[in-house]
């Protein structure tokens, strides 16, 4: 009894060092097990282990080099599940392998959008991917375009708005959509509420061609959202049961929205999603003033009618660069759902 009351201890202490799992390793020896794992995996299949390049939910990628041709390649080393590994782990190698063994045949303008995958190899505990070595995007492009995952959240979205109030359209789009979703703004008066939906939008366009040269890098939601409120007061006054509330709720709500709406990703992270999904693209006229988006969209939708797979949690750490052509290309293949399976 008390040995198993000392393991016990062991296994919840909080010290990193000594920290143990279920089968009375500590968490280092666990991560040290993993990492020789898959040095034996790359030997396994003909490549030299190098370092390591990254780690996603789904598991490490390395560098590793082919022994034969020299060529470098990345590994992407998935735990199965029930030796630790994410739930999902059988359906990442399933949709690399599906990748592999059906990209050849799919339209070459979509598929390039795929990773070449050069082999799945599967082990007791793990299966390891191998595949081209891809290129980063630039800050810059992660921002203008995707959702931003938790390492790249504190990016500036600068050039992305710089280049929206550039275009009145958008811009009076932004504004449409944020009175249309403020839903303390639809629960008052409908006649104030059709009349703000009818002037206040032009009001604000106006204001927003005097400012032009102002800086949208810092607080554009915000902005937004004063000038908004500044025009709607003097329809708001016409609602006594509701003025008192106003203006510090209808602003905090409206700021809200316009950071959502000015945030949302242009490319969707899941395909298939339509714009008014949180986890779908942009506005129409927002979405048109990032072309370069284009083909990374019709690719998704080509995957999704076509090839009846798929595409989620697209990302800025799911997405990166060809060398060379610097087409995108969607690295992350496992939250891709095959639907004919």
């Amino acid at each position: 009894m008390k040995l198993l009351i000392e393991n016990w201890q062991k296994f919840i202490n909080e010290d990193e060092d000594v920290t143990m799992d279920m089968g009375g390793k500590s968490w280092n020896q666990v991560e040290i097990d993993k990492k020789n794992r898959a040095k034996q995996g790359a030997e396994a299949a003909g490549f030299h282990f190098d370092r390591k390049l990254g780690k996603g939910m789904m598991g490490e990628v390395y560098l590793v080099e082919n022994k034969k041709t020299g060529e470098r390649n990345a590994m992407k080393h998935v735990v199965k599940r029930l030796y630790g590994g994410p739930d999902t782990a059988d359906r990442e190698a399933q949709n690399y392998r599906f990748a592999m063994d059906n990209k050849a045949s799919m339209n070459e303008k979509f598929a390039k959008y795929l990773p070449d995958v050069y082999d799945v190899e599967e082990t007791v505990k793990d299966y390891f991917i191998f595949m081209e070595l891809l290129e980063d995007i630039p800050d810059r492009v992660k921002a203008d375009l995707f959702a931003l995952n938790s390492d790249d959240a504190d990016l500036s979205r600068h050039e992305k708005y710089t280049r929206l109030f550039k275009d009145t359209e958008a811009i009076y789009e932004v504004i449409i959509q944020g009175l249309y979703g403020n839903l303390m703004l639809r629960q008052g008066d409908p006649n104030v509420y059709h009349d703000i939906m009818q002037e206040v939008p032009n009001i604000v366009m106006k204001k927003i061609t005097e400012m032009s040269g102002h800086n949208w890098e810092f607080l554009p939601a915000e902005t937004l959202s004063d000038l908004v409120v500044e025009a709607s007061l003097p329809y708001l006054e016409q609602d006594s049961s509701f003025y008192e509330q106003l203006p510090k709720y209808f602003k905090r709500e409206l700021s809200e929205i316009y950071t959502d709406i000015l945030q949302k990703q242009i490319v969707p992270i899941h395909g298939g999603h339509g714009r008014v999904s949180a986890a779908g693209k942009a506005g129409e006229k927002v979405e048109r003033n990032f072309p370069e988006a284009e083909g990374l969209m019709r690719a998704m939708k080509y995957f999704l009618d076509r090839e009846n797979w798929q595409p989620k949690d697209i990302h800025s750490g799911n997405v990166m660069i060809r060398p060379g052509t610097k087409n995108f290309v969607i690295t992350d293949l496992g939250l891709f759902d095959l639907k004919s399976i």
